[in-house]
This record gives structure tokens, C-alpha cells and sequence, in this order.
């Protein structure tokens, strides 16, 4: 085995990844860095180099002008297709190019595709289609395709099960809103060990769609005002939600409330008598003395570009 190949597997290995099979995340590293470089990989890497420097470049003009420079020299270059599809005149017109995008990822990718499935985005060879694919969303969620939605954001979390780009949070409210509460179950289960204040609202509205007002919804909704004492304000527009949706977030802070309003509010509307029990349960709810406060969080993107 390559001593640079023993290096990289050591790395893992020593912070606290299972590397005896010489996988990691499901790839077999040393297959992967052994294997050589196709031609096509090699004009999709100088692509991509061009790509660098469109993110950098001070004017849409200048983006748009590297990201043709780039697909001149590799088709495949997705990052270059998602640029073009960032500045489209309507969102039809940035859905059909995101849309193509992925679609010549997929082709690039071809068998490993699969191999990778589960792995998404923590593979980075995959971080262009999956910027493409989040821009699909993007793009349904403005055009308010929500059947297609629903598919596409279940299909991002079976190729990347950490969930990096936060699409749970966007499925689950929408699942609840939909009436498909077996499937929002089913999702909240996944991800149970979340902590945020979405999780929490959400499973408060799950019991009470389930077993309506009493001790089992009241336990859950009080253990969400502890954890985003911010978010009934919203809910009940007691207060006003900004302008602009903010850039970073602590967990139990004003800036939670306002990300997790955006996503949930139809799902308490869709939820007969939700919000008056939220209401009475409000009114009678004291607040803890102390509470618990985290550090601060940046705002995944995809959620911050959809609710532009």
C-alpha cells in the first residue's frame, strides 16, 4: 500500500473512524486513490479550478463569463451549470438548468454513483450535484410544486443521511402540513436525537394532531417553550416576523424562532385548533429561571437562499 494512502487511513483512524477495511464512509479509499485519473477528470478538475474564481469575482458578469470559460473545457463541470442557473431570469428557467446539472453529474459519477449513496456531500466529488440538487428544490419550493418537493427532498436524504444541507427541516413541517403524519413520524424518529427547536415544536404538533389537547400533547409543547420560549410569540403573531430572514442562529435564541416559523407555520394552520391550544397553553406557561444557552450557528444555505 502507497505511504500516502497508509498517511490518510492513519488520519481517519486516529480520530476515531473505523479504517481496518480501508473504507471510509463507505468508500474504499484505497481503490479510490490508487485508481488513475481519466482524461475527463482531469478537464473536469481544471474546469472546476475556474470555477474557484468565479465564487470570488466581484460582478454576476464576470461569474457568468468563468462559468462558460468552464463548461468549454468539461461539460460536466455542475458547479459551472449552477452558477448559470443562479442567475436566470425566472425560476422555470434556473429549474431546467439545476435540473440538467444533476443529470450530468449522475452520468459522471455512473457506478459509483450507488456505491456512494448514504455519503453524499461528506464525499466531496459530490458537493457539486448535491448544490444542484438543492437548487432544484430551491427552485419547486418558489413554484410551489409541493409533490415534487416532498420526492426530491426524500430523495437528498437517502443520498446524504447526515442530512449537511439541513433538508429535514424543510420536509418534516411540510409532511405535517400535507397530512402525511405516518411519514413525519417516521422522519422525526430518524433524527431523534435532534435537538433543535424544530424538532421539538414538531413533535409537540405530532401529539396533538395524534391525541389532541391533554397530558401527553401539553408534556411535549411545554418541553419546546423551554427549549425556544421565542417561537409561540411568532406563532401566535404576538410579534413580527423581520424583513429579512437572519444569517445565524443560536439554539433557544430570537433567530431560531424566526427560521423555524418560516418552514412550520402551515402545518400549525393546517392542523384544526392547534394554534388555540397553543394559545391557551401560552398564557398559562411560566418560564424557567435559567436557561440553557449554546454557541451561535450559520444558518445552512440552502434554507438562507429559499427564503430569499
Amino acid at each position: 500500500m502507497d505511504e500516502a494512502i497508509k498517511e490518510i487511513l492513519n488520519f481517519f483512524q486516529k480520530n476515531g473512524i473505523d479504517t481496518s477495511d480501508g473504507k471510509v464512509m463507505g468508500v474504499d479509499v484505497v481503490e479510490l486513490l490508487s485508481r488513475d485519473v481519466s482524461p475527463e477528470e482531469e478537464k473536469l478538475d481544471q474546469a472546476q479550478a475556474l470555477i474557484y474564481e468565479a465564487w470570488d469575482a466581484e460582478t454576476a458578469e464576470q461569474q457568468i463569463a468563468l462559468a462558460k470559460k468552464a463548461l468549454e473545457i468539461s461539460k460536466y463541470c455542475v458547479d459551472a451549470h449552477n452558477i448559470l442557473a443562479d442567475h436566470a431570469k425566472t425560476w422555470g428557467e434556473a429549474l431546467a438548468i439545476y435540473q440538467h446539472a444533476a443529470e450530468l453529474g449522475k452520468e459522471f459519477f455512473g457506478e459509483e454513483f450507488k456505491r456512494w449513496e448514504g455519503n453524499f456531500w461528506g464525499i466531496l466529488e459530490t458537493r457539486p450535484y448535491m448544490r444542484a440538487r438543492s437548487g432544484i428544490v430551491r427552485c419547486l419550493r418558489a413554484m410551489g410544486d409541493t409533490k415534487n418537493l416532498i420526492k426530491h427532498y426524500k430523495e437528498l436524504l437517502k443520498l446524504c443521511q447526515n442530512d449537511n444541507l439541513g433538508m429535514r427541516y424543510f420536509l418534516l413541517p411540510l409532511l405535517i402540513a400535507t397530512g402525511k403524519d405516518s411519514q413525519a413520524e417516521t422522519l422525526y424518529k430518524r433524527y431523534k436525537e435532534d435537538y433543535s427547536a424544530a424538532w421539538f415544536y414538531a413533535r409537540a404538533l405530532l401529539d396533538f394532531r395524534k391525541h389532541g389537547a391533554g397530558p401527553i400533547a401539553d408534556a411535549s409543547l411545554h418541553k419546546a417553550f423551554a427549549i425556544n420560549k421565542f417561537a409561540p410569540l411568532y406563532l401566535l403573531k404576538l410579534k413580527k416576523l423581520p424583513r429579512r430572514p437572519p444569517d445565524y442562529y443560536g439554539h433557544g435564541d430570537n433567530n431560531e424562532a424566526v427560521i423555524l416559523i418560516e418552514e412550520s407555520m402551515p402545518a400549525w394552520q393546517a392542523s384544526n385548533g392547534a394554534l388555540q391550544w397553543l394559545d391557551a397553553a401560552w398564557k398559562q406557561y411560566t418560564p424557567p429561571k435559567a436557561a440553557k444557552t449554546a454557541g451561535t450557528r450559520k444558518r445552512a444555505g440552502i434554507a438562507k437562499k429559499a427564503a430569499e
